[in-house]
């Protein structure tokens, strides 16, 4: 785990939205014109666990291990999901296509579609569960 900051911008209860940089390892970067650099900050929404007002600077980090399971949540089942449904279309065409090749395009497209939806249910489980929830662990005082 990564410690991030972020400038609080707004106080909602017991959350606060943290405006923290686009990019963490831009500032290690020499290269000033970059696009990646000029981008603006991403917002986070945190739990208020130490009383930040709005203009602190909050330190925060982010469980690399809900990350990962994220990323491969997002980006691993739609391309397994496609790839198999392309293999199962080739080697058992549908009666409708004449062609294996187009079969293999329609299912994989179909298998797709539904992973989406896997996707969907796993991405609130994952939220349910606290995997990807920041948490603050420092906040100076600013103003």
């Amino acid at each position: 785990m990564e410690t991030e900051c972020g400038i609080v911008k707004k106080v909602t209860g017991k959350y606060v939205l943290v405006e923290a940089d686009a990019v963490s390892f831009c500032s290690s970067c020499s290269n000033h014109e970059c696009t990646m650099r000029q981008s603006s900050g991403r917002q986070i929404l945190i739990e208020n666990t130490m009383g930040a007002k709005v203009g602190d600077r909050v330190f925060f980090v982010i469980p690399s291990k809900g990350l990962v399971l994220s990323s491969v949540v997002l980006y691993g089942i739609p391309i397994v999901f496609l790839i198999a449904g392309i293999l199962l279309g080739s080697l058992v065409p549908l009666p409708v296509f004449h062609d294996k090749e187009i079969s293999g395009m329609v299912i994989g497209i179909v298998f797709l579609l539904i992973s989406f939806m896997l996707v969907r249910l796993a991405s609130k489980q994952i939220v349910k569960h606290n995997q990807i929830t920041p948490s603050m662990v420092k906040v100076e005082k600013l103003l």
